[in-house]
């Protein structure tokens, strides 16, 4: 499969995986090759996990959606990425990193809207 996880700042991830677990509002998504089209909005604060070839990334996400396509692709929209090397890593950074959502929220909303047309 395919993954791409965009923000603002541009391309925080792309590449190829072979499952993605991502945090979604109503509870975590693992996804596989095969998937069934799906779209959904993340967290507030969560970590996505991305395997390609036996090994493992963790990326700490804020706020955004996601969309598999039929054809083995993911995309995600997040306001902020960052990759980790372990989930208590990713957690940290959350920690870390206030939520900074406010004035660009309808930015989010709009995004969100044109991954469902």
């Amino acid at each position: 499969m395919e993954i791409l996880i965009l923000t603002p700042n541009g391309v925080a991830f792309e590449g190829e995986c072979d499952e993605a677990y991502l945090p979604l509002t109503g509870g975590p998504l693992g996804v596989m090759r095969g998937h069934t089209p799906f779209l959904g909005e993340l967290k507030p604060t969560g970590v996505a996990k991305i395997t390609s070839y036996g090994k493992s990334t963790f990326f700490a996400l804020w706020h955004g959606a996601v969309e598999v396509k039929p054809d083995d692709e993911i995309v995600i929209l997040s306001e902020t990425a960052l990759e980790a090397d372990s989930e208590e890593d990713a957690l940290e950074l959350i920690k870390g990193r206030p939520l900074t959502i406010g004035k660009d929220e309808e930015d989010v909303k709009v995004a969100s809207a044109k991954l469902k047309q």
